[in-house]
């Protein structure tokens, strides 16, 4: 659960926080993020959430492209995030 989440559609899902890797290991985030959508699917969860900075353009485009797609804003404090979501259940 994510209280960030709770104006949006109630799914069993798994939420991405903090996701950080090192620009020295290229595609080692789409294979961490494919490894957590298939532990996803075998455990019956409906979606994968996270959220990353309104304002990095990167990310945004990079989750885009990977099939996550914008459900929302989140303020909390300082932070100004764009939540996606991509539905994983069969």
């Amino acid at each position: 659960e994510d209280d960030n989440y709770k104006d949006n559609e109630p799914l069993d899902s798994f939420y991405l926080h903090n996701f950080v890797t090192s620009l020295k290991e290229p595609g080692v985030g789409k294979k961490v993020i494919y490894e957590v959508e298939e532990l996803g699917k075998r455990v019956g969860k409906q979606a994968i959430r996270l959220d990353c900075l309104v304002d990095n353009q990167f990310l945004n485009d990079y989750y885009e492209q990977l099939g996550y797609d914008v459900i929302g804003e989140v303020v909390d404090g300082i932070y100004h995030g764009i939540k996606r979501e991509k539905m994983i259940a069969a």
